[in-house]
């Protein structure tokens, strides 16, 4: 008896370490009452952002009886290298789990966007020209993006002219970064993925970056290429110069990709 008692106070203790400074982001989407253009222009959701500590960065959601819009903005240069660098995916669970069954990856990143034209530092010349280059590329980046379904991650990268009902923007306009996501609650039909959110219900939300390849990287370093930089204040690659060079705490944290999920409680109608 006592033997079993000790085992559940046991257990009980390390669930409540491990378990420790968890949480769960919890939010509740608001009805929408008016057109949303998705833009990448945040001036339709005037008080609708959820603030992520961590993130440092904020996250709104709406939805009428027929879409979900989602907004993510960020001023934070670390963040914005990992989107626009390393790609982002936005993770659809309508089982209100946290399963990766349905994604949107957008913006695909630059390192894995045509990485052999990104990495040979013979090519790219003064820093000038490697600024020039990179934002001529990062437009013609921001004009794809890929759907994950149920059978796996689509081998097509699909253009932005509307893809089964979904919209997206990403801009970055003086320092900062917004993305907007329009998406049907039903999937249209024809499209390939099968998606089913219901007003009033729980729907999960993950927002994922992806991961430095960490090897490649110190190869590029020994040989010379190294890392392509961001730009001056304002560019998609985020804000130039040494800030953060040297400083293991700060390249620790721009190696971390962004990993979160969010409980999100589609709004069921309009209030009055």
């Amino acid at each position: 008896m006592l033997k079993n008692y000790l085992k559940v106070v046991l257990s009980l203790f390390f669930i409540s370490i491990f378990t420790q400074g968890c949480k769960e982001i919890e939010m509740t989407s608001q009805w929408n009452q008016h057109d949303i253009e998705i833009d990448g222009i945040d001036l339709e959701w005037s008080g609708s952002y959820k603030f992520l500590e961590d993130e440092k960065a904020v996250i709104g959601a709406r939805n009428d009886s027929t879409y979900l819009y989602l907004v993510f903005k960020t001023v934070d240069n670390q963040t914005m290298q990992k989107i626009i660098g390393n790609g982002l995916t936005l993770w659809i669970d309508p089982s209100g789990e946290e399963e990766k069954s349905f994604g949107i990856h957008y913006p695909i990143g630059m390192m894995d966007w045509n990485k052999s034209q990104l990495y040979d530092p013979a090519d790219w010349g003064a820093p000038e020209e490697r600024e020039k280059r990179l934002k001529e590329k990062s437009k013609i980046m921001l004009n794809e993006l890929e759907i994950i379904a149920p059978v796996g991650r689509s081998q097509h990268k699909y253009s932005m002219s509307n893809p089964y009902g979904i919209e997206l923007a990403l801009k970055d306009t003086i320092g900062t970064l917004i993305y907007e996501l329009k998406i049907p609650l039903t999937q249209p039909i024809g499209s390939m993925y099968d998606l089913n959110l219901i007003t009033g219900s729980k729907v999960n939300i993950g927002i994922e970056t992806g991961e430095i390849d960490r090897q490649s990287m110190m190869d590029k370093k020994s040989s010379g290429g190294g890392m392509t930089g961001g730009g001056r204040e304002g560019g998609m690659m985020g804000k130039g110069g040494g800030k953060g060079r040297g400083n293991p705490d700060a390249m620790k944290n721009m190696l971390e990709p962004i990993k979160l999920w969010i409980s999100l409680t589609l709004a069921a109608g309009k209030t009055n």
